[in-house]
């Protein structure tokens, strides 16, 4: 018997004892569970979303699986009697030289920040999918709340990229046992090493899928491209699933022309191995993969008077995307009614529209918002304060770089449709995405859709191919493959040099500076020791409570009366008491009443000298005020 008919039997065999062996979603106890939780208003726990949505996830996979194996005689059979064609990329020496020198350059621009303070979102997933929590407790020592496994997997109320979460988890784990060390409480760059592997990965990855089409100068540029880029140089360090997006949207296209050439079924596994891992890492690569496997079927379909091979290779495809979905049904069943509560929520109901795709784009090609707040009040820059220092980056941004995108998808239309395809392939997927958030008026962050900074910047970089190939240099390969090599080399050089600044900011400021904050007042951080219960905090703003990791004895401030309460306290015990503010401008909107009761000099004023921690945003910046006491 075949290898993959056992492993469809084996599959059902083990669907079926789990389907009977595991916890019914009508079982009397755990609906009177959910019931009790539901009657006091509460959402289900972790566990509950797990036991009802991983037992429907099994049976359904279990008619998926019977379904494979009824219509195997289709899809399984065999290529005997057609040719295999694979043509072997050949990479020469200076491909390989070439990149890694690109992937040095893109080291020494990321490793500042892997020790930067984690930010808002990289705090809170921490916090809730990887480590865990401390507070006080009722005898006022800190106690801690370890994160269990069953959370790092199922628990999703926003931002777990289970993938990433998982090997966090265990990264972490390994250094706090070879630490041995308790006050050691964690190490933003051990959380962030994996990521940052992943993003100078993805510069590999992105090199080597255009080498394969025969582009290995094309492919070297934009690799170089991707490593001078600030959004890529921000989100490929991120302690979240972002660095994984950028790495395996490459390499699902790698794995999937690899198939499409050989029709090996060992290519159609790794492709849907990939697409699995792109789902885990971030549920958003959801349109990426609609749009990529929409173009391969509509490749396939146009040769199915190809006959035979065609026609096998289709059901390759069918069988490679039903068995990476089966596999991220089963393990994203339980999040995906947290993800649907998550987004219905008020921070996601807002239009977008021209503005957003402005935004978009001046953070793809810059890693910098069109426009931001008062650039004194925070270490971040705008393109329209870039624009006032000097226009070239302005009309790099305007002008340049969308004629060259244009150039590369009229040019690759014409030359090398392969190329536009695979730009399409990961582009699109940022554009069906705006669409369907435009259309729901469902908001989305601009890195929402990240992964089209990898298509954009394979078509820019073809844009520079097809300029070069304008200028006289002569008609031999040779001649046109150093004029290509030239021209790619000085619109690089430019490029570098227009986005030195942003990069130097991103290397330079933490996007939100938790851990200085938190070092200001209390002298270490994080926070865990005892000594922490003898020096009283409290925060408002936009972040609030997301200092929690580095500031467990922090109380979070809702009203004038919270605050109140905590002078109040202050008095009574004699302990010094601190308030952090987060982001003063939203503040000012929010939360008024407060912002004037520290702010108004005669109970509370700022520390000595420090006017305010600056990070990347003035959203995430902070003033720090002491209490004066009476």
């Amino acid at each position: 018997m075949k290898a993959w008919r056992w492993a469809l039997i084996v599959t059902i065999a083990g669907l079926i004892a789990f389907l009977a062996a595991a916890e019914k979603p009508w079982d009397g106890t755990l609906l009177e569970s959910i019931g009790r939780r539901e009657a006091d208003g509460k959402p289900w726990k972790v566990e509950h979303y797990a036991a009802v949505y991983l037992w429907w996830a099994a049976l359904g996979n279990l008619v998926l699986t019977a379904g494979l194996l009824i219509t195997s005689g289709w899809w399984a059979r065999p290529l005997a009697g057609v040719a295999r064609r694979e043509q072997k990329a050949q990479m020469p020496r200076w491909f390989w030289m070439g990149l890694m020198l690109i992937v040095g350059v893109g080291a020494w621009e990321r490793i500042p920040r892997l020790n930067h303070s984690f930010w808002n979102d990289e705090e809170y997933g921490f916090r809730t999918y990887i480590w865990g929590v401390g507070a006080p407790g009722d005898e006022g020592a800190l106690e801690f709340e370890p994160v269990s496994w069953q959370e790092t997997f199922f628990r999703n109320k926003s931002n777990n990229h289970i993938f990433y979460s998982v090997f966090a988890r265990i990264s972490h784990g390994l250094w706090r046992a070879v630490a041995g060390n308790e006050s050691a409480v964690f190490k933003e760059s051990v959380v962030r090493f994996i990521p940052f592997l992943a993003g100078l990965g993805s510069l590999v990855a992105a090199a080597y899928l255009l080498a394969m089409l025969g582009r290995p100068v094309t492919g070297l540029a934009t690799a170089c491209f991707l490593a001078l880029n600030p959004w890529h140089l921000r989100y490929s360090v991120e302690a979240r699933g972002y660095a994984y997006v950028l790495l395996f949207g490459f390499l699902a296209l790698v794995f999937l022309l690899k198939a499409m050439r050989s029709g090996r079924w060992s290519h159609w596994l790794a492709y849907s191995a990939v697409q699995f891992v792109l789902m885990l890492s971030y549920p958003g690569s959801f349109y990426l993969l609609l749009v990529q496997n929409g173009i391969a079927f509509a490749v396939a379909a146009l040769k199915l008077k190809g006959g035979e091979e065609a026609r096998a290779q289709l059901g390759r495809l069918v069988v490679a995307n039903i068995v990476s979905g089966m596999a991220v049904l089963q393990v994203l069943a339980p999040s995906l009614p947290q993800i649907r509560e998550y987004l219905a929520g008020e921070n996601f109901q807002a239009a977008m529209g021209w503005t957003w795709l402005r935004d978009w784009w001046t953070h793809c090609c810059a890693g910098i918002p069109w426009q931001t707040a008062d650039t004194t009040l925070h270490g971040g820059t705008s393109l329209l304060d870039q624009a006032e220092r000097s226009g070239i980056t302005y009309f790099m941004v305007v002008w340049v770089l969308p004629f060259l995108l244009l150039a590369g998808i009229i040019d690759s239309y014409a030359r090398d449709k392969r190329i536009l395809l695979v730009g399409a392939a990961l582009l699109g997927g940022a554009l069906v995405g705006f669409l369907h958030g435009a259309l729901r008026e469902s908001w989305m962050h601009v890195w929402y859709v990240l992964y089209g900074l990898g298509g954009a910047a394979i078509l820019i970089c073809f844009g520079v191919e097809s300029v070069a190939r304008l200028v006289p240099g002569g008609k031999r390969p040779l001649a046109q493959t150093r004029m290509i090599l030239a021209v790619h080399t000085v619109f690089l050089c430019m490029y570098a040099w227009v986005t030195a600044d942003a990069r130097a900011r991103i290397r330079k400021y933490d996007r939100q500076p938790l851990r200085s904050v938190v070092q200001e007042v209390r002298g270490e951080s994080p926070a865990w020791s005892p000594a922490g219960a003898a020096t009283l905090t409290g925060s408002f703003g936009t972040s609030k409570g997301m200092i929690k990791s580095y500031d467990p004895w922090d109380r979070v401030l809702k009203g004038a009366g919270d605050l109140e309460a905590l002078i109040e306290e202050a008095e009574k015990t004699g302990k010094p008491l601190f308030v952090y503010l987060c982001g003063r401008i939203q503040a000012h909107k929010d939360d008024p009443e407060m912002l004037a009761m520290v702010e108004d000099g005669t109970r509370f004023e700022k520390l000595p000298g420090r006017d305010a921690f600056k990070g990347l945003e003035e959203l995430f910046s902070y003033h720090v005020y002491r209490y004066r006491g009476k």
